[in-house]
């Protein structure tokens, strides 16, 4: 397989849904009203609830009436809709970055307390560590945010793995569905889109990095979403990223 540089996903790729959905994702919800409270006044938490609230605005002058609003009011009541507002968010699987920075804020305890340690399939490493004598670079484009995915990586089932990337990309660069989002991540690491190899679970992201010009691999893992015969004729599958050494071989 020919190319100069490997971008993967996070969630079905290098790392189980299962480990995102069950244990990072509920260790926030329950984290998150004591990080909170604890850090209200913090310029950061102030960041992320102003950009929540002008989100919630934003989404209810667009008609979507289940989302919470968040007043300036006093203290507990603001924090009652701020929390409400996150569970909903949650809930619904929202790519929104306040929520998936507060997120990572929550999740540095845990992972520096040892609560949390990220799962990293077995056979991501071995593949890293060729990738990297063979000089190819290596980035990360995931939802979560920039700081997430390093928190996943240092503190992960297989030892500190941030040695291995050159660059993360979170949804700032735009969603992942979308095909501009690739273009600008390829111009942001001066790489040909055609000389990008993009891995992911999701077919939609696929779609969009193939449109921009990206090889692309679709991950089938356990636990992953099945593969549909209409995904299996626009996309090549690969189940581990042994099949990329594979594939380096031919």
């Amino acid at each position: 397989m020919d190319f100069d540089v490997l971008l993967v996903d996070i969630e079905g790729t290098t790392t189980s849904i299962s480990f995102v959905k069950d244990i990072l994702f509920p260790f926030a919800r329950s984290e998150v009203e004591k990080f909170l409270r604890s850090n209200w006044n913090s310029e950061n938490v102030r960041e992320c609830i102003n950009s929540l609230r002008n989100q919630a605005k934003e989404d209810l002058s667009a008609g979507m009436e289940s989302i919470v609003e968040i007043p300036e009011n006093a203290f507990e009541e603001t924090l009652q809709c701020v929390l409400n507002n996150i569970y909903k968010m949650m809930d619904i699987d929202r790519k929104v970055k306040a929520l998936k920075t507060l997120q990572g804020y929550v999740w540095i305890g845990g992972y520096k307390e040892g609560v949390l340690k990220g799962h990293v399939y077995q056979d991501v490493k071995p593949v890293l560590d060729r990738l990297l004598e063979e000089k190819r670079k290596i980035y990360v484009y995931s939802s979560g945010s920039v700081g997430a995915q390093k928190l996943l990586f240092e503190y992960s089932t297989e030892g500190d793995m941030l040695k291995y990337f050159s660059g993360h990309f979170d949804t700032s660069v735009g969603m992942k569905t979308e095909v501009q989002s690739y273009q600008q991540i390829a111009q942001a690491i001066s790489t040909l889109p055609e000389r990008i190899l993009f891995l992911t679970d999701i077919p939609a992201e696929a779609d969009a990095a193939s449109s921009a010009g990206f090889q692309v691999r679709l991950v089938s893992r356990p636990g992953n979403n099945p593969v549909s015969k209409e995904d299996k004729e626009r996309h090549n599958i690969i189940h581990s990223f042994e099949e990329l050494l594979v594939a380096n071989t031919d």
